[in-house]
């Protein structure tokens, strides 16, 4: 990975802490939905957790089949959460969305395939991605929307970027921030995601990390042969 001054380095992590949303966990909810992000897990990881407290009897992995990938990202996410002792048949594998917008859309569909027109929802993402997939869900869900929380695993940005690095994603996760980042001020225009609180220290970093000649992350997902990440 590039080396990183420490002021490249508090940028990147105003940045994080920015898009990481972390909501206090709705104590009861109809689903848990997660998104996919290529061989990470540790999605999956938070949602059993979530399980296993009772919040919610039915978890959805939602996620499609890259054609780098030796599998589908919901069926590997899923193969996790049943390593971690959720049962099958709590388990939706939602296949086909190639995006975030289609992750919350064909979650909700399968959830009403199993007649489940949910009323609150908890949203588990990496940290980085929680604000968008949180604001992308108060855009695309159907109305009446909702009560969500959103979550992920609890690492600030140095944890999270040494799991990145064990996996050789660490450019990989600067420049997906960047461009998370980027998305959040311009997809509510598109209707796409609702209208997020802005922040001057974010806007500064951002502007300081672009001018540095660091680039938003246009590659999605990683190649078949990363590893995967399991804790």
């Amino acid at each position: 990975m590039r080396k990183l001054s420490n002021e490249q380095m508090c940028d990147f992590r105003t940045i994080y802490d920015y898009l990481r949303v972390d909501t206090p966990v709705l104590p009861s909810a109809d689903a848990i939905v997660v998104g996919g992000s290529g061989t990470r897990v540790d999605m999956a990881d938070r949602a059993a957790e979530l399980f296993h407290q009772g919040i919610a009897p039915i978890i959805v992995f939602s996620g499609f089949s890259h054609p780098k990938f030796d599998v589908n990202e919901s069926e590997l996410l899923a193969d996790r959460a049943k390593e971690l002792g959720v049962p099958e048949s709590a388990i939706i594998c939602e296949p086909r969305a190639t995006n975030t917008g289609l992750n919350i859309k064909l979650a909700e569909s399968a959830l009403r395939e199993r007649g489940i027109i949910a009323q609150k929802v908890v949203l588990v993402h990496k940290p980085y991605m929680t604000r968008r997939f949180l604001a992308t869900a108060e855009a695309q869900w159907s109305r009446p929307l909702p009560v969500f929380s959103v979550t992920s695993v609890f690492d600030d940005f140095e944890q999270y970027l040494q799991r990145e690095e064990s996996l050789n994603l660490g450019d990989i996760m600067l420049r997906s921030m960047l461009k998370d980042y980027a998305v959040i001020k311009t997809h509510p225009d598109q209707g796409y995601q609702s209208v997020q609180p802005k922040s001057k220290a974010a806007e500064d970093a951002y502007k300081r990390l672009t001018a540095q000649g660091f680039e938003e992350q246009t590659i999605n997902h990683t190649l078949a042969t990363t590893k995967f990440h399991q804790s």
